[in-house]
């Protein structure tokens, strides 16, 4: 979010009192040129934010389970005792390697970014050159949303099955929100090779939706 977004939030928590939450794990995947801003900075919301964030994103680490927040000091024994009685602990040596991640070098962060946004031009230019889809530019983390609503009525659901067909696996809209009939979610989450077999393979589904319809 804006800048300007944010503080317009944070005026409405700081006048009627009340609690953020902001969840910020792809708060270092973003394709800008300055690094995204955060609620937590704004002056007033620090005492009234809860920080969520992780490892799974930004350290490719999505398999260790692993996350943490930042809460106001009068939250944290809360917090801890509902954790213990809820999960416990995470073995030793995921938190080793939580710690690592964050105090080691971040080359690897920076190197990551800079291919995901490479993939993130290579989709949406595909995407928006195929007739019948397009879809906006994101501003960050993993994925682009694809209007299908020229298509003819075809519903996330079935689109996303004819793909799946053709080798392809996106994400039916409406396993996002009750409105996401005419979307289909894409992670650019493998390499640009693969990332370009699938764009023809779209092309030439949506082709073939087309020109039986």
């Amino acid at each position: 979010m804006s800048r300007q977004i944010l503080e317009s939030i944070a005026e409405i928590a700081l006048e009627h009192n009340l609690w953020v939450i902001s969840d910020e794990i792809y708060s270092q995947l973003y394709f800008n040129e300055t690094f995204p801003s955060s609620i937590f900075s704004i002056p007033g919301m620090s005492e009234r934010t809860i920080l969520m964030d992780g490892f799974s994103k930004a350290y490719a680490m999505t398999g260790w389970r692993l996350g943490f927040g930042i809460f106001p000091d009068n939250m944290i024994e809360h917090v801890c005792s509902m954790m213990l009685n809820d999960y416990s602990c995470l073995p030793e040596f995921v938190q080793d390697a939580g710690t690592t991640a964050l105090q080691g070098p971040q080359a690897c962060v920076d190197m990551f970014r800079k291919e995901l946004k490479a993939r993130k031009d290579l989709v949406v230019n595909a995407i928006n050159t195929i007739p019948h889809i397009s879809c906006f530019e994101p501003a960050g983390a993993l994925y682009v949303m694809i209007d299908i609503s020229q298509l003819g009525g075809i519903s996330s659901q079935q689109f996303a099955e004819k793909l799946l067909l053709n080798g392809v696996s996106l994400l039916p809209g409406t396993m996002l929100s009750q409105t996401g009939d005419n979307h289909i979610r894409l992670a650019y989450t493998t390499n640009q090779s693969n990332l370009s077999t699938a764009m023809h393979r779209l092309d030439s589904t949506i082709s073939k939706i087309t020109s039986s319809s």
